[in-house]
C-alpha cells in the first residue's frame, strides 16, 4: 500500500478543512467527480472475509463467537487463521493497527446524531477505501459505535516487552451504517445464522457472510456513487464551531505512526 499517497491526500483534505467556505466548495466538488467516476465495487473482498461459522466440529478449534457479525471479534479470527492453518502467519499487531483506524472513524460522538457522524467521516472513509484499505469488520460499510474499543497487552519476558494479546471493539450504534457503494446512511438488521452444506467437510452447518448483512440494503436500497452525497462534506465545515479537529488529520496521525512502526 502506497502510505505516503494516502498521507499526502488525507493533508490535502486537512487543508481544505482549514479553507474558506467557498474554496471548500469547489475542491470537494472537484474530489467527488473523482471518486465518482473512479467508483469501485467494493463488494468481493476475499483476503479480509471472515464467515462466522456454527459447526460443532470446528467450534472445537474455533469457539462460537458472542457477537454473530462477521470480523467482529479478533479472538475469533486469529483462531480462524490458526484453523486454517495458512501459509502466512496472521499478524495480530499488523491487522489491529488498520481495524482501529476504521474503528476510529466509526465513533458517533456524544453530540452527533449518526445523519452528522456520517457527513464528517464519509470523505475520509473514501479516500481509505479509495487507496485499498480494508478492514476485516467493516467489509462493505462502516458500522457505526459509541466508544473507542480496549486493547489489552502482556509483557513476554523472553521478548522483553509487552505484545498485544486482544482487542474488544465497542459496542455497536443502533446498526447505523455507511455503506461503501452508495455511500448512503443506512440501517443493517442483525441475521440469524444460514443452514449450509459444506463440501469439503460433507456435512451441514450454519454460517454467516459479511454480504449477508448486506443483501437487503443491496437489492432494495443501493445506488452506486448516489448524486445526494455530492456535497456532504459542506454540512460539515459548515459547523461554526472551530474546535473541532479534522477528521482526516487525525486519521492521518494514525497512519502515519503505522508507517513509522512499520519502519
Amino acid at each position: 500500500m502506497n502510505r505516503q499517497k494516502i498521507e499526502g491526500l488525507l493533508d490535502t483534505r486537512m487543508q481544505t478543512e482549514n479553507s474558506s467556505f467557498s474554496d471548500k466548495a469547489v475542491q470537494t466538488d472537484s474530489l467527488d467527480k473523482a471518486t465518482q467516476t473512479e467508483t469501485v465495487n467494493n463488494r468481493p473482498r476475499p483476503n479480509k472475509c471472515i464467515y462466522i461459522i456454527l459447526d460443532k466440529i470446528f467450534n472445537k478449534s474455533v469457539p462460537n463467537p458472542t457477537n454473530l457479525r462477521p470480523g467482529y471479534e479478533m479472538e475469533y479470527i486469529k483462531n480462524y487463521y490458526a484453523y486454517i492453518g495458512y501459509s502466512t502467519p496472521f499478524d495480530f499487531e499488523k491487522a489491529l493497527e488498520a481495524e482501529k483506524i476504521f474503528d476510529n472513524l466509526s465513533i458517533i460522538r456524544s453530540h452527533e446524531t449518526p445523519q452528522q457522524w456520517a457527513d464528517r467521516v464519509r470523505s475520509t472513509l473514501r479516500i481509505l477505501i479509495n487507496e485499498k484499505y480494508s478492514s476485516y469488520y467493516h467489509v462493505f460499510c462502516l458500522f457505526g459505535s459509541f466508544v473507542q474499543g480496549v486493547t489489552e497487552t502482556c509483557y513476554n519476558n523472553c521478548m522483553g516487552k509487552e505484545i498485544l494479546i486482544s482487542y474488544y471493539r465497542s459496542v455497536y450504534n443502533n446498526k447505523m451504517t455507511i455503506c461503501f457503494d452508495c455511500w448512503k446512511l443506512i440501517k443493517v438488521e442483525d441475521i440469524k445464522p444460514k443452514k449450509t452444506y459444506f463440501n469439503g467437510w460433507r456435512r451441514y452447518g450454519y454460517e454467516i457472510k459479511s454480504e449477508d448483512l448486506m443483501k437487503y440494503h443491496w437489492d432494495n436500497e443501493c445506488s452506486k456513487a448516489n448524486i445526494e452525497n455530492r456535497h456532504s462534506d459542506l454540512i460539515f465545515t459548515s459547523n461554526k464551531s472551530k474546535n473541532i479537529i479534522p477528521t482526516s488529520y487525525i486519521i492521518g496521525s494514525q497512519l502515519k505512526a503505522l508507517r513509522a512502526r512499520d519502519h
